[in-house]
């Protein structure tokens, strides 16, 4: 009765075998009976394949290894009359990869834990759980009554046994209960869960704190527990908590076999149950409960939450929460549809309609619906773009994922709508560090969030080119100067921040340059800058009668017209590289002198008068 709990962790790839049996017939009778049916599921279960098996094959294997186990308890039973009788409950539970596998005699256990919410997935094979299945009795008549443990069948009392076997998904999260009835008859379906949900991932503190508090309320028999939690990314979370309708599969209802002629304890307990049976035939309209118990779980479990429950006829029902439960009793059903209004400060309400058309513990959740909030930002460094991400906290609540640009120093821009919860701001820029920044925002409130100055990430530009005295600029995509510098010894070397910058060069005399780079960093980035010379425009000037020719002089190269033509004795503009020149003109058919033209780089535009030599 002090109890003891020891924790194993393991990796389930295989299956995973966890038995309760409960012993009956006398104390020894009732261990070696236990003992046997727990070492035959080992040994039959452990050498089936779980791997390759459909659901349905494995329930068959379980079946068949529980038939095997009641064959030998039985037959031991028969060879050794000091064990006459002897028999054991058993509920025993197969975890495979994403699966859970619950085969059931007896009245030992199963519960499952699913997001806050404790479903008994096994019936008790007992008298009592008989009536309550059939709908005859409800649960508080029945702890009214006594008698749970009328068992109507085990394994090894008879030679014919049906076995109860079904199976579910098992999910992120879940935590497995298996116990004898020492405990579900001591422990409240309703505390058992408060124990689960405070004790948390720590199944050792689980299963002490349970057998300690069957002991604290009468400790009748003895009591085994197995806590088991399930956890990894290899199961599929889940969406929401599932009730008893949630948590139905399809398997073997037990339906008691009737009694055998052969005399034996089970047989004896069959007519004292007969006896029962009319006690209560005989008190049921008395005791029977009319109204039924809601159990509200409400989400976040330390809110503060409000229920209202407005039955079909407009009488309503309200009640508070208190550890994330509420609990409204009495509540007469009805056919029509209730409405269920959860409610909290700076929450919008979560309302549904429900059913409550039976005398029984009707489970339902309540979770309202956080208001969103507002966000400011401002920035210390212009253009800078910042991104709000918002999750949300409710299953009712979209994520908020936004960007914009700040595009002045300072400038303070405001977003609405945002979703309570974590919100998370990060500004980014080229050429800048990214920076970020996360806080809580709690329903319907604000926060201001102000982005220093961003630091910026520089690398180095080499610029090479042949002309000394060249100016060198760099700016970024809004014409924003980053360095300047000028070449000398045919290179310039400017320090700059990351990104795509564009690189001027300009030289008096020299065609503009201008060139993207992508600066790297750590890389920096390499231009090599070949500047082009600026022609100069020329006119030339002479009597209305005039004809120019001019061609490229000897020493530029091998001598070349690069013009001829006049027009009432003004040429048009000409646009000439620099160098050396010779104007070949005469007037009429008189032919003049020639003359030389130079021109160099960085002249203004000329213009030449040429005059026509005296006769």
């Amino acid at each position: 009765r002090a109890g003891h709990a020891e924790r194993v962790e393991l990796k389930v790839d295989g299956a995973l075998l966890l038995v309760v049996c409960d012993g009956m017939g006398g104390a020894a009778a009732g261990e070696i009976a236990s003992r046997m049916a727990a070492d035959r599921m080992a040994k039959d279960l452990g050498a089936a394949d779980f791997a390759t098996g459909t659901p349905d094959q494995i329930a068959s294997v379980m079946d068949h290894a529980v038939q095997q186990a009641n064959v030998d308890i039985h037959d031991a039973a028969i060879a050794n009359p000091s064990q006459k009788g002897m028999g054991t409950t058993m509920t025993a539970a197969v975890v495979t990869p994403g699966r859970l596998f619950v085969s059931q005699v007896g009245d030992s256990r199963a519960y499952l834990l699913r997001k806050g919410l404790l479903n008994q997935i096994t019936k008790d094979q007992s008298l009592i759980g008989q009536l309550i299945e059939e709908g005859t009795l409800t649960e508080e008549e029945a702890e009214k009554l006594g008698g749970r443990n009328i068992v109507l069948q085990a394994v090894g009392v008879e030679e014919n046994l049906r076995v109860d076997t079904k199976y579910w998904p098992v999910l992120r999260g879940d935590v497995l209960v298996v116990c004898s009835d020492g405990l579900s008859g001591m422990v409240k379906d309703a505390r058992m869960r408060a124990i689960l949900t405070e004790c948390g991932e720590d199944v050792v503190k689980a299963a002490q704190t349970l057998i300690t508090e069957a002991n604290a309320n009468g400790g009748r028999d003895n009591v085994t527990v197995i806590v088991a939690r399930f956890d990894g990314d290899g199961l599929r979370a889940p969406m929401e908590s599932a009730g008893d309708a949630a948590m139905e599969k399809a398997g073997v209802a037990f339906k008691a076999p009737p009694p055998p002629d052969v005399p034996n304890p089970m047989k004896r307990m069959g007519f004292v149950g007969l006896a029962v049976l009319a006690v209560i035939a005989a008190l049921f309209f008395a005791l029977r409960k009319t109204t039924a118990d809601v159990q509200i779980a409400t989400s976040p479990p330390g809110l503060a939450v409000h229920v209202k429950l407005v039955a079909p006829d407009g009488t309503s029902r309200e009640a508070d929460s208190k550890d994330g439960l509420v609990v409204i009793k009495g509540v007469r059903p009805a056919d029509g549809a209730f409405e269920l209004t959860a409610s909290a400060v700076g929450y919008e309400n979560d309302q549904k309609s429900v059913e409550i058309k039976k005398p029984v513990q009707v489970e339902l959740q309540a979770s309202p619906v956080p208001k969103p909030g507002a966000v400011a930002i401002t920035s210390k460094t212009a253009r800078t773009r910042v991104r709000i991400d918002a999750p949300g906290a409710h299953q009712k609540v979209s994520p908020y994922d936004q960007s914009s640009v700040l595009p002045e120093v300072s400038q303070r821009r405001e977003f609405t709508n945002i979703p309570a919860g974590t919100v998370t701001v990060t500004a980014t820029r080229s050429g800048f560090k990214d920076w970020t920044e996360s806080r809580t925002l709690p329903p319907g409130g604000a926060h201001e969030f102000t982005v220093p100055e961003l630091e910026q990430v520089k690398a180095a530009v080499t610029v090479t080119c042949a002309q000394s005295g060249a100016k060198v600029d760099i700016v970024d995509e809004y014409g924003e100067s980053l360095g300047k510098d000028e070449i000398r010894d045919g290179s310039a070397k400017l320090t700059v921040r990351v990104g795509r910058q564009s690189v001027r060069v300009t030289k008096h005399g020299f065609k503009d340059f201008e060139a993207y780079v992508e600066v790297v960093q750590g890389e920096g980035a390499q231009l090599d800058v070949q500047l082009a010379v600026t022609r100069l425009q020329v006119t030339l000037l002479g009597p209305p009668s005039a004809e120019f020719e001019i061609f490229r002089a000897r020493n530029d190269g091998p001598p070349a017209k690069v013009f001829d033509g006049s027009a009432a004795g003004r040429s048009k503009p000409l646009l000439l590289e620099p160098g050396n020149y010779v104007i070949e003109w005469r007037v009429g058919n008189e032919v003049q002198e020639s003359q030389p033209l130079e021109v160099r780089v960085g002249d203004k535009p000329i213009e030449l008068q040429l005059v026509q030599k005296k006769k």
